[in-house]
């Protein structure tokens, strides 16, 4: 009888940490790990509260998930100028996923950040590891020589490269 009460009890109490939430458990998360989290779903007011002020201090996954939130309008309205912030911050430190962000947000010519001398520079890059980017890459080549835009466009500086590429949602926005 005693052992029964006790295998009941033991298994009360392992039925009670498994329904502890996981913030409880996993007391080491970071902010960008919470952000990501909420992001992950759908909370995109919550992912800003943890992620903007990672972004402010360089974390290049927080920037890259803060741009997406404010170049598809996921809380409310597009804000193109604060996609483009942080996007660029997280894309300039070689962050894979923002530089493909990048070259599609200065390439839709009926966006206010329209620029195909900036589209291209980031075309450029991205066709450097990805040969998917190429055909793109090339007719932005050829309405900037058309235009004699083609040599400013050459003179734009690489990003460092990184070797880690980073969190990448891009595949939920269907571009390519």
């Amino acid at each position: 009888m005693f052992k029964r009460l006790i295998l009941c009890a033991l298994m009360l109490f392992s039925t009670a940490c498994v329904l502890l939430p996981s913030d409880t458990l996993d007391a080491e998360r970071t902010d960008v790990d919470r952000g990501r989290a909420a992001f992950e779903r759908a909370n995109y007011a919550q992912a800003l509260e943890f992620l903007v002020p990672e972004a402010e201090k360089g974390d290049m996954d927080a920037q890259y998930t803060v741009g997406l939130i404010y170049r598809f309008g996921l809380i409310g309205e597009i804000n193109s100028y604060l996609a483009q912030k942080y996007l660029l911050m997280a894309a300039n430190q070689g962050h894979y996923a923002a530089q493909e962000q990048l070259a599609f947000l200065y390439s839709e010519p009926y966006q206010p950040l329209y620029n195909p001398i900036d589209a291209y520079h980031w075309y450029k890059v991205i066709s450097a590891r990805s040969s998917a980017y190429q055909a793109k890459l090339d007719d932005l080549h050829w309405y900037l020589k058309s235009r004699g835009l083609l040599e400013k466009a050459e003179k734009l500086p690489i990003p460092k490269e990184q070797r880690y590429h980073g969190i990448n949602y891009n595949s939920l926005f269907f571009y390519r």
